[in-house]
Parts: C-alpha cells; structure tokens; sequence
C-alpha cells in the first residue's frame, strides 16, 4: 500500500515498532459492543478520529479532492465497517453528516471504500438520511455497473425497500437506462445484465453471431455470463424485482439454458430465480417448461443438478411428472454419475418409476407433511408475537391470557420416580407369602 493511503496502525508501547491490528480492533469493538464494556466509547473516539487524516493524490479520484484514507484501504476499511454495525441511530446520523455526505459518490465509485457506503445503506435506520443518501447515489447507476460495482446498486435498492421509498425511485427503469435499452427492446434485458454490456455492444454481438463463418457453417449465438451481473440479478430476485427481466430469462433457447445452469457463475442466478419467495409461481413455470426437457443433461453437472433440484421444488405435479420422465429416460447413467445419484434420491424417483399413482401418493403424503409443518412454524412464531396461543378458529384460548405463574403456597406435586428394572441371569424366586396362624 503507497505511503498515501496508510492504514490503521497502533503503536506498541513496548518495543516502539508498529503493527497492523486492525483484525484486533475488529473483534474488540465488537467484544465491547457485546459485553456494553466503558472502555468502547473511547475505542470509537479513536475510531472516528481515523478520519480525519485526509488523502488528494488517490490515483484516478484527484478530482474528488480530498477523502479519507482510513476508508481507501483494504484493511482499515473493515474497521469502519465494524463500527457502522454498533453505531447508535444519533452516531449514524453524526457520521454520515461529518464524513460521507459530500463525497458519497466518489466512495461509492472506489473499489474498496464503496463496501462502507453498502454497510452504511444497510444500517441506517433514519428515512430521511436514506432519502439523502439515495438520491446522490441513483443518479451514477450507469457509472456503477460500468465499474462492475453491483453491490452499492443492489444496497440502495434493498434501502429503497426498507425503508418505503419505491415511489421516490424506479430502479428498474434506472437500470433500464443505465444499459441503453429501449422500450421496445425489453426481452434482452436480461441478457444484457447478466452479460454486463450495454445494449449496442450486445447487438453487434447478436449481428455478428448470424454472419456465416469462411466455411459456410453458421456461427453460434454464444451467452456471455459475469459474476457481476450474476450478484446484480440475484438480488433483484431476492426483491421480487422481475419487471422485464421474466420476459428475457423465459424466452432462451435451449443451449443459453444448458449454458446459464452449468456456469458456476450464472447458475446462482437462475437458482435464485427459481427458489425466490417474492417470484410469481406463473413465471417460475412458464421457465420449468422450457427447461424440463434438458433435466437429464442438467443433473450429472454439479451446478446444473442443483438447478434441477430447485426446479423440482417450485414445479407443479404436471411439470414434476414431465422431469422425472426425462430423468427415468436416462435411469442408468443418471444413477451412476455421483450429483445425477443424489437428485434421484432427493426427487423420489424410485416411487414415479414403481408407479404414477404411488409416486403422485407418495408427493402428496410430504407436501401434506410440509403444510402441517409450516403450520406449527407459523402457530409457534404467533404465539411468540403476541404470547397468546391461537385455536384453530383462528381465537385466543382463555388459558393463554391469565399469565402462567404460580403463587408461593402452591408448590407441585413431586412425581416419584419408577424403581428401575435389573435384569441378572438367574430368575428371582417367588417371595412366600407369610401365613398368619389362626389365635388360638
């Protein structure tokens, strides 16, 4: 690290030599947060004092001016990080206001101080500083994603839902128009985000990829997946945020499948698609049809098989009965690769092999058995909420609401405890029953 952007250095008063503790400054905000120990408003006065020391020759940001430089480095920047975290709503509001406000942008755009503005958007309790902080930030999306920094657009996204500001900002159609797409051109969005590439680029690719080649064979339209447009559209699906992206992902052809579920990159993407709760079931199906016949290609891929698990959890018995025949197809080899194995056990096959009725029997006995599950789940989590037990018909019971304390002169009674039971080789004698003598 250059001399201009040092990082947070305590002294040794022992031997004078200088140390970097930052992973130690770390656990110990965190082990005085925890205990509510004195000493932590002094290590936070150190921590904010950090700030002050300031740096202007930062390479490619001189003309932000001046930023501090405990928040440009790899290392000091978690310390901050850890102090955002344990911070009180007042001390927030104080740090935001002294350190971050003008130069939230620059921050947001650096490699390394964007991850406190993140840890920022997702702490901050206030509205209106989440208003302020959003409305600096939208703006640059296109700047952004053009840094590959997703994480700062997928914060103020969750900020903007948290904390009910969707009307203030439409963030698909910032994206939208961060990627240059058009109105009409919506059903390559989703190609366009995975891809990370503007849609111009994206279309002279498509143009290019109908060009025969020299031999006259025609040219393959290749995906191109990023791991940064991966994290961008799982947190778009984490929020429900579907919009023109369903259209994209439901209209691919099978090879763009086969690609994005075998990719290691692109494959948490369709995961999270497919195991979203906020995702509509009609769209999750309307992808599961055009992906179930590619079922026995998918499962003896390591990333592929949990793609197929995931579409067996949110498909219908329609579309489960259509993927476990194109798994029954293909039996022997499926059972004989080591993900294809595990797929076939956790879908039960053996039972749709025996038998459409049994195995139709046998989902319906565990969703039966999930259901009642979810429902205990939910009861125990109402009662916690409310500390009143709900009947069936949806009232209180009367026991529930007197308080369950016993006074001081009731005591229980003690159970007594059943004399165990030894058994020993040798069968006990009968004991003689006494016989009393008749009184003469």
């Amino acid at each position: 690290m250059s001399e201009t952007c040092p990082r947070v250095i305590l002294t040794s008063p022992r031997t004078g030599s200088d140390f970097d503790l930052t992973k130690q400054i770390q656990v110990l905000l965190l082990l005085l947060h925890r205990t509510n120990n004195k000493s932590l408003p002094g290590l936070k006065s150190v921590v904010s004092s950090s700030f002050d020391k300031k740096v202007t020759e930062y390479k490619g940001f001189e003309q932000f001016g001046a930023l501090p430089a405990v928040l440009l480095d790899s290392k000091a920047s978690y310390v901050v990080q850890s102090y955002i975290k344990i911070c009180s709503k007042e001390e927030l509001e104080e740090l935001y206001n002294e350190q971050y406000k003008d130069i939230v942008v620059p921050l947001s755009l650096h490699p390394v101080a964007n991850y406190t503005v993140q840890t920022l958007l997702e702490n901050i309790s206030s509205r209106s500083l989440a208003l302020d902080m959003c409305s600096k930030i939208v703006p640059v999306f296109e700047d952004l994603l053009a840094e590959s920094i997703t994480g700062v657009v997928i914060s103020v996204t969750k900020c903007c839902y948290h904390h009910g500001l969707t009307s203030n900002f439409d963030i698909m159609k910032t994206i939208l128009e961060a990627f240059h797409i058009p109105d009409d051109q919506s059903s390559l969005f989703f190609r366009c985000v995975m891809s990370m590439t503007t849609y111009e680029v994206l279309l002279e690719k498509i143009e290019y990829s109908k060009k025969p080649t020299q031999s006259g064979k025609p040219r393959r339209d290749r995906f191109e997946a990023t791991l940064a447009g991966s994290l961008l559209l799982q947190g778009l699906f984490q929020l429900g945020l579907l919009g023109p992206l369903e259209e994209g992902l439901c209209a691919l052809s099978e090879d763009h499948i086969l690609y994005l579920a075998t990719n290691p990159q692109s494959s948490h993407a369709v995961q999270a698609f497919l195991s979203a709760v906020t995702i509509p079931a009609a769209a999750k199906h309307k992808f599961i049809r055009a992906a179930a016949f590619l079922a026995d290609k998918l499962v003896v891929n390591p990333c592929g098989s949990r793609i197929v698990e995931a579409m067996w959890l949110a498909a219908d018995s329609p579309l489960k009965s259509a993927i476990a025949q194109t798994l029954i197809a293909k039996e022997q080899a499926i059972r004989e690769n080591t993900y294809g194995s595990i797929v076939f056990k956790n879908c039960n096959l053996k039972a749709f092999k025996q038998g459409l009725n049994m195995w139709e029997e046998s989902e319906r006995k565990k969703k039966k058995n999930v259901e009642s599950f979810e429902k205990i789940i939910n009861k125990e989590s109402a009662v916690e909420s409310t500390g009143k037990s709900v009947n069936a018909d949806g009232r209180s019971t009367v026991g529930d609401a007197i308080e369950n304390v016993q006074p001081e002169s009731v005591k229980p009674k003690k159970l007594k405890r059943k004399e165990s039971c030894v058994i020993t080789d040798k069968p006990k004698k009968p004991k003689k029953k006494k016989i009393e003598k008749a009184s003469l």
